[in-house]
């Protein structure tokens, strides 16, 4: 038994923590929350399947568990990790109601009650307990996901930030460790599980964006490595020694817009096969619905996210234009 069984209600928790023979203390507080007790100076909630169907995060997650019950890791810091949306996954799916995404910073309680609704409020409840526990602590949380769509960058994080604050260049060099080859830099507010902890409890967070949305016999997870061993060592609290990066390696982009779906006849002007990070020259037009004509206002801007499908009201696309620290 591993933990996407315990998370999709295949055994109980004594029969998922009985596996664990690390002698680490661990705590089952909801299925698809696990925690791992630690003394180290920083705090690490790592999520995934927030989005039912983003299937290699949650294969992730689901072996770095195996690998600590089994004694094969160091666990220093403490850390939560969550599988954010068990229904959804369990049907394969991005969501059963709305956008679990969506629903964070209290938004849930805004919405009529459903499956997604519920969860938000379960998962808020559980990042403050942990933040409080370890209050005095580094705060880390990154939230991983996978594309959609194809995109120019295989892996890339988009970071709420402030201002251009010192303790971004250490989160910055952090991602470049990890193999994350670009970051957005976003000063949006907005409701996502990633930004909640940012603004609630001033973590360092991030959304990764981990390849592309594939089945899960799909997935090849060599191409992971990178990410692993880099939580491997956060776990451990381990400096990572890997000097050949260099210093530019990661591209920093800033949002330029956000483009919010709001007329059901909403369209865009481009393919729907366009990758992520793909330029358009100023005055392209990018979408359409009644009413209105959306374009590409700087000289270049590069766009992200682009899904008509999105209920009312929600962003359909974002555009970025390059930035530096």
């Amino acid at each position: 038994m591993d933990f996407i069984d315990y998370t999709l209600g295949r055994c109980e928790a004594a029969e998922f923590l009985a596996s664990n023979t690390s002698g680490i203390r661990v705590e089952c507080w909801a299925p698809g929350v696990l925690y791992l007790d630690g003394n180290g100076p920083r705090s690490l909630i790592l999520s995934a399947g927030i989005h039912g169907d983003e299937t290699a995060p949650i294969i992730i997650i689901n072996q770095l568990i195996k690998q600590v019950f089994l004694g094969e890791l160091e666990v220093v810091n403490p850390c939560l990790f969550i599988l954010g949306n068990p229904d959804a996954i369990e049907l394969g799916v991005r969501y059963l109601d709305t956008n679990l995404n969506r629903l964070f910073c209290g938004a849930h309680r805004s919405i009529e009650p459903c499956k997604e609704a519920a969860r938000a409020d379960l998962l808020e409840r559980c990042v403050e307990r942990f933040y409080t526990i370890h209050q005095d602590t580094d705060k880390l949380h990154w939230d991983c996901h996978c594309a959609i769509r194809g995109s120019v960058y295989n892996t890339f994080a988009i970071v709420p930030i402030v201002t251009h604050e010192l303790s971004l260049l250490s989160h910055i060099d952090e991602l470049q460790h990890a193999g994350i080859q670009a970051a957005v830099l976003s000063q949006l507010a907005t409701n996502t599980f990633s930004y909640a902890s940012f603004q609630q409890f001033k973590a360092q967070a991030a959304t990764l964006e981990l390849g592309k949305a594939l089945p899960w016999h799909e997935n090849k997870m060599s191409d992971h490595q990178k990410i692993v061993c880099y939580l491997i060592r956060l776990l451990a609290h381990v400096e990572d020694e890997d000097e050949t990066i260099a210093k530019d390696a990661l591209i920093i982009y800033q949002i330029a817009q956000q483009i919010v779906k709001t007329q059901a006849d909403f369209r865009f002007n481009f393919s729907a096969e366009v990758d992520n990070f793909t330029p358009y020259q100023q005055g392209t037009l990018l979408a359409q619905e009644a009413g209105a004509e959306y374009h590409v206002q700087a000289e270049r801007e590069l766009i992200l996210f682009p899904n008509a499908n999105v209920e009312l009201g929600a962003r359909a696309l974002l555009t970025l234009t390059p930035c530096s620290l």
